[in-house]
């Protein structure tokens, strides 16, 4: 008798083990947000004539309805065999200026794609401008005049507190499809954070180390009391979370091209922190806690396969690359959401799509006229 309840306990034992086990890769590959899907794009977004006058008027025609799929027309001869390759992953980033918010609105203040090659391996993340101006995909019906705006909106339209699209995802999910729906790249999945988030995550690490090689005046962007910390003087300087967030966001007495630059040197600096031995034993932990604090679609054991994979990465690796500065010509367009002409970044968007395309098939190099940066 005394053999059988113990039989009869380890059974139970195994059971709840097996149900515990079962549960937790549930979770671990479990998507932490919406995910996203994408159709086959076959129509043209419609773009508006760039002019300075404010009494141009964008077309009012409703955003271009994603089309029904079609299939692809049955090959005549038979396709040489291939070798199946892992795909790169695409993976839309993006700051967002907003604190406290929960997420419930702000503007994407940076807006990146970070393509992930798993097999060489290899990353490169693209920049994308936030005055490009778009089309915005899947706006509501009641919204008519709300057809265009600068790419860095799409995400605020998403968001609960604007509430003006219908599709999925929210704000993640109105940014990601507006540059699929613009310039032909669907990602595969979205990470954002707040302002508050960022500082969070650069203190988590112990701050941060970068070296300047000019001084850096930002008072112009601030009215407050501290304007006197915008100011960043050549030379070394180990920044804590707010101090990185006042140098990334440094901007109007310098270009969004030179904003861009620096916003990349912190990205290394966390990215060089992050691979110090200390710390890099202890990225897990500081993942999981940040759980519930990120937007994002990634499931636990992909954020753990990225982890694994940036002490892999040779410098050469790691490439950051945005728009040549030959691309990057000042305009201006009427937006009927300020009843105002708004600067935009004027440049063609089939520029914009053989660019994209370029870095999709990872034949951007450092040397585009300004446009490429290793990490130091």
């Amino acid at each position: 008798m005394a053999k059988k309840v113990l039989y009869l306990t380890l059974l139970m034992m195994l059971v709840l083990l097996l149900t515990a086990c079962g549960v937790w890769v549930n979770w671990w590959n479990q998507p932490l947000g919406e995910v996203l899907t994408f159709p086959t794009p076959t129509i043209e977004p419609t773009m508006t004539t760039i002019s300075v006058q404010s009494n141009e008027k964008t077309p009012t025609t409703a955003a271009t309805p994603y089309p029904t799929p079609v299939s692809s027309p049955e090959p005549t001869e038979s396709p040489e065999p291939v070798e199946d390759k892992p795909k790169p992953m695409y993976v839309l980033v993006a700051g967002i200026a907003s604190t406290g918010s929960n997420y419930r609105y702000g503007l994407a203040d940076a807006i990146r794609i970070v393509r992930i090659d798993f097999e060489t391996p290899r990353v490169t993340v693209l920049t994308l401008p936030r005055d490009l101006w778009v089309e915005l995909p899947g706006i509501k019906k009641e919204y008519k005049t709300l057809t265009h705006g600068k790419l860095n909106t799409a995400y605020s339209y998403g968001t609960p507190a604007m509430n003006r699209y219908q599709g999925e995802g929210g704000g993640p999910g109105l940014l990601a499809h507006t540059i699929a729906h613009n310039y032909g790249l669907a990602v595969d999945h979205y990470v954002i954070i707040d302002m508050d988030v960022f500082i969070e995550i650069v203190d988590a690490l112990g701050g941060i180390d970068i070296y300047l090689h000019r001084t850096w005046d930002g008072r112009v962007d601030t009215s407050n009391d501290d304007y006197l910390e915008w100011v960043f003087e050549e030379g070394q300087h180990h920044m804590k979370g707010e101090e990185a967030l006042r140098f990334a966001r440094i901007r109007l007495n310098d270009t969004e091209i030179m904003r861009t630059d620096n916003q990349t040197a912190v990205l290394c600096a966390i990215k060089n922190k992050a691979l110090q031995p200390q710390v890099l034993t202890a990225l897990p932990d500081l993942v999981n806690a940040f759980h519930g604090k990120i937007q994002t679609d990634l499931s636990p054991a992909q954020i753990g396969q990225m982890v694994t994979l940036l002490p892999k990465l040779s410098h050469e690796n790691l490439l950051f690359i945005r728009f040549p500065n030959n691309m990057m010509v000042p305009g201006r367009v009427f937006d009927p959401s300020l009843n105002n002409t708004t600067f935009i970044w004027d440049i063609p968007i089939e520029d914009i799509r053989d660019f994209i395309q370029d870095f999709q098939n990872d034949a951007i190099t450092t040397d585009i006229g300004g446009g490429g940066r290793l990490c130091p």
